[in-house]
């Protein structure tokens, strides 16, 4: 691991960036990185963020039509399909929990970015 600058482990279902800093007495520095998770699973539609290991933090919406990567305001990003009217039903009910969700991604990816 001596050549390795940067790397995920996996501890108890979290992702955890490490940071080598090639020192005997200090192995590692780390920054905890956030696992994906559901942030609503409603009518058969799902919602689900995938944590700071995305490069990017949409969510997606699967489920009641084809699957939509949405931004923070529930919106379908360029170039993806426009949400189901079951899909908006469910993205409008938990808009507040995508935003919370999202922001908690955007935060964790900037850490993350901060050791490397």
């Amino acid at each position: 691991m001596e050549n390795v600058h940067t790397f995920f482990i996996q501890i108890d279902n979290v992702s955890v960036l490490v940071h080598n800093t090639g020192e005997e007495k200090v192995a590692v520095a780390a920054t905890r990185a956030r696992a994906g998770k559901t942030i609503a699973n409603s009518n058969g539609v799902k919602i689900q963020s995938y944590g700071s290991g995305d490069s990017h933090k949409p969510a997606h919406v699967k489920g009641g039509g084809k699957e939509v990567r949405i931004g923070p305001n529930g919106k379908p990003l360029k170039k993806q399909p426009e949400l189901s009217a079951k899909q908006k039903k469910v993205v409008q009910k938990n808009k507040t929990a995508i935003i919370k969700e999202l922001r908690k991604v955007g935060k964790a990816n900037q850490r993350a970015a901060a050791c490397t």
